[in-house]
């Protein structure tokens, strides 16, 4: 329809329904989910509810290059962890910016490619500052970008 509009909402505001549309969605493309039925009953949504909105709601994600700031500690292999959680998530990176560690901790700016990730950015980032070597995991703005 060419009078569509669109609003970006945090999740936080939404009505349970859409949270869990979103989760049955991904059982489905994860193929953790043979059939619509079964997604929406592992989330506790009707079949009804599901096709009402599943056209209607989609998750925002940074698409093409972001970069990332990160404080490792000055470790053996504390980059290579950094970076292996980026592969696992199916990120390409594209350029690595590193400072001479000081005081026991290396900053890191790391541009990836986030299409064809299989997680949203936000998780990857969470997964990543629970790795011991990673101390700090941000995404870039335009006062941090320059490690």
């Amino acid at each position: 329809m060419p009078d569509e509009r669109f609003y970006l909402v945090k999740t936080e505001v939404l009505p349970e329904v859409f949270h869990r549309v979103m989760k049955a969605k991904q059982l489905l493309s994860s193929g953790r989910a043979a059939s619509v039925s079964a997604a929406a009953r592992a989330v506790g949504l009707s079949r009804s509810a599901f096709y009402k909105y599943k056209d209607c709601i989609f998750e925002a994600q940074r698409e093409g290059p972001v970069t990332l700031n990160a404080v490792l500690r000055d470790e053996k292999g504390a980059l290579q962890t950094l970076l292996a959680g980026f592969s696992e998530a199916g990120a390409s990176v594209l350029t690595i910016h590193q400072k001479s560690p000081h005081d026991g901790v290396a900053e890191v700016s790391v541009t990836i490619s986030t299409e064809g990730m299989g997680r949203h950015l936000d998780e990857t980032i969470a997964l990543l500052k629970g790795r011991s070597a990673v101390i700090d995991l941000q995404i870039g703005t335009a006062e941090n970008t320059s490690v």
